[in-house]
């Protein structure tokens, strides 16, 4: 009774190799594995040496690490504890390697990049600013306490990395990278400045002044 044997027998098989496919299919892809993996952005190399840093965002909780070689073990070098949608922009590192340069507040991926995200409804309205903190830990603190360079965006460290140029009122300020003295004015032009670029000895500086209807390249030296 070949027929008999193979209808009792086939249920069987087939419940064995479901079960089988069922261990061996990976556990499910869940909304809170996708909600708390970190996404790294922003990563930046010193222009010598071995350092790089980049910007971290865990859980809404967004810092900058570094890490140097040969080896590469990542480390904090800011502390901020919040999810309160201040995004990391602008990071770099100046070319002694000792500063990490950075931006904090705005929406500059977004549409509209003017006013800066204030989900926690926060009275005081939060700023985009620009940041300085110490590539190597401090024997005080660990990580550094920041220092605020100036309320601005789009920072450009100088090739020597000793100063920032960055724009603020649609015009061009500078700042030591190490904060060490408050920011300036550099110049003062018409229209609205933006797109800054050194030249390689960093004896010359390249802007765009915009006009509305039209547009006008100027180097500041």
């Amino acid at each position: 009774m070949p027929r008999l044997n193979f209808s009792a027998v086939a249920p069987f098989a087939l419940l064995l190799a479901s079960s089988t496919v069922a261990a061996q299919r990976p556990a499910a892809f869940t909304a809170e594995q996708v909600r708390s993996n970190p996404f790294p952005n922003e990563l930046t190399a010193a222009s010598s040496g071995s350092r790089i840093a980049w910007a971290f965002n865990e859980r809404g909780q967004r810092n900058v690490w570094v890490a140097e070689g040969p080896e590469w073990k990542a480390r904090r070098v800011t502390d901020y504890r919040i999810d309160d949608g201040q995004e990391l922009t602008s990071v770099s590192i100046t070319s002694d390697g000792k500063h990490v340069i950075y931006v904090r507040g705005g929406e500059h991926s977004g549409n509209w990049q003017g006013s800066p995200p204030n989900p926690m409804s926060n009275p005081l309205a939060p700023k985009v600013q620009i940041w300085s903190v110490p590539f190597t830990p401090c024997a005080s603190r660990n990580p550094c306490e920041p220092k605020l360079l100036a309320e601005g965006d789009d920072p450009e460290l100088s090739p020597q990395g000793h100063r920032v140029v960055f724009l603020k009122d649609r015009q061009i300020w500078t700042v030591p990278a190490d904060g060490a003295s408050a920011a300036t004015r550099l110049l003062t032009a018409n229209g609205d400045l933006d797109n800054l670029r050194w030249s390689p000895n960093g004896d010359r500086l390249a802007f765009v002044s915009n006009r509305g209807t039209h547009a006008f390249v100027g180097v500041f030296t």
